[in-house]
């Protein structure tokens, strides 16, 4: 799927997959009530997508769905990403403007990197019982140069992440966005 405008679902998800398999590029989603891409028991990868808006997540997983997120926006929501019962992996992300970027709970493995993370709270998880098997955040600008706020730190830096989430090494400033490729003969014979 590509090329794909869902907004104004002011009780809907923009992309609810079940139990399915999909590559989704070029994506924007705005204001969808519960959300921009939900995954039950499915297999996704997201590339070049913007989403905006929603009560609830950005992106929502659950029952052992695996997602692969790159080069995309995430913005507006309570959560980012909210995981259960799943695998997130990501890079190039910009998540800002959330509750909590990332929501990590119920055996998921979460590993994002080259990523902007900035607002209230970078990553949350569910304690035990339900705490995630893996959160690796390493890698990422936490939207001040000194990184992440640490549970022990007594100066407020970048955005709050909990014990067991590995921030370190971080990045000192946002990184860079990769660079468009022009397509062959793009700007001839005009």
């Amino acid at each position: 799927m590509e090329d794909i405008v869902v907004t104004d679902t002011p009780k809907g998800v923009g992309i609810d997959l079940s139990f399915a398999t999909a590559t989704i590029d070029d994506l924007t989603l705005a204001q969808n009530g519960h959300g921009g891409v939900s995954l039950w028991g499915s297999t996704a990868t997201v590339t070049d997508a913007v989403m905006t808006g929603g009560w609830t997540a950005g992106i929502r997983l659950g029952a052992s769905s695996t997602l692969h997120v790159a080069s995309s926006s995430i913005s507006g929501f309570a959560y980012g990403i909210l995981s259960r019962h799943s695998t997130t992996t990501g890079e190039g992300l910009t998540l800002s403007g959330v509750l909590s970027a990332v929501q990590a709970e119920m055996d998921s493995s979460v590993l994002i990197h080259d990523s902007t993370i900035t607002g209230r709270v970078g990553v949350t998880t569910n304690l035990e019982p339900y705490a995630p098997d893996l959160v690796d955040m390493t890698g990422n600008y936490w939207g001040h140069p000194d990184g992440p706020t640490l549970p022990d730190d007594t100066e407020t830096k970048g955005s709050t992440v909990p014990d067991g989430v590995l921030v370190d090494p971080y990045l000192s400033e946002p990184p860079l966005p990769s660079p468009e490729v022009p397509t062959a003969h793009e700007g001839e014979g005009e």
